[in-house]
């Protein structure tokens, strides 16, 4: 009876080993150099582009990540991200927004800013150096546009909180034999007066260390928004696509 308790605390204290060691936690923070392409308009009216009208160039947008990954099956996985899309510009075009037409030489500004919370299930986890995570992404955008028209003495400025479920997929690969990594994740959905998908494609390194390991990435995302006003507060449609390439510095623990 004794062996039999000493042979079980041992397979439990060896189960718990192995669970800790995929105790992981992973974080970075960067830039990306997302440049916006689209259009806009004011409740079904005549449409404006990004660039051509409003004069939005790409801009250096500043992002942060950080995930959780514990050994207790049944709960999700967890990992937050934090980016702020903010863009203005003046109008090199006149535009018509609530009946009235925006002269050239009016300011405007549009913010996008982003959170995700994404609960996701490791479906392989680094088996023969590959991972697959599938989840759900909560995505809170705190969205606002504003314009400042002093030709034409017109001022708009509207806010609204956008809350999409997103599926998540992500898929890596580890080099054999090298600190280097590849991956690919994307978000998506298509659901009423919304349609928006996010995809991400990076490649990064990891410098040997002892316990925390610092981390290098470079990749490109695209954020395509289709958002139409008869839901929201911001009485404009959005359809735009915001791409560039990113980098950033983190640590794996």
């Amino acid at each position: 009876m004794k062996k039999f308790l000493v042979l079980t605390i041992l397979v439990i204290l060896s189960s718990l080993s192995l669970h800790a060691d995929l105790l992981r936690i992973e974080g970075a923070a960067g830039a990306w150099k997302a440049e916006p392409s689209g259009e806009m308009n004011y409740k079904k009216s005549a449409r404006f582009d990004l660039q051509e009208t409003l004069a939005y160039n790409s801009d250096t947008i500043t992002y942060a990540w950080i995930l959780v990954k514990h050994p207790i099956p049944v709960l999700p996985n967890l990992r937050l991200e934090y980016d702020n899309l903010d863009y203005s510009g003046v109008s090199k075009k006149g535009y018509t927004w609530e009946g009235t037409t925006v002269g050239v030489g009016a300011k405007s500004t549009l913010s996008l800013k982003q959170y995700d919370a994404i609960m996701y299930y490791n479906v392989l986890d680094n088996t023969f150096w590959a991972t697959l995570d599938l989840g759900l992404d909560a995505k809170f955008i705190k969205a606002s546009f504003d314009i400042n028209d002093p030709g034409d003495n017109y001022a708009y400025s509207a806010s609204d909180n956008i809350v999409l479920p997103m599926l998540y997929g992500r898929v890596r690969a580890e080099v054999p034999l090298t600190n280097i990594g590849v991956e690919a994740d994307m978000k998506w959905i298509g659901y009423g007066s919304v349609d928006a998908y996010e995809i991400r494609i990076k490649a990064d390194y990891t410098f040997d260390a002892f316990i925390v390991e610092p981390m290098v990435e470079l990749g490109y995302r695209t954020l395509v928004v289709n958002i139409d006003s008869s839901d929201y507060d911001i009485d404009g449609s959005l359809d735009a696509d915001f791409s560039g390439f990113y980098m950033g510095v983190g640590i794996r623990y």
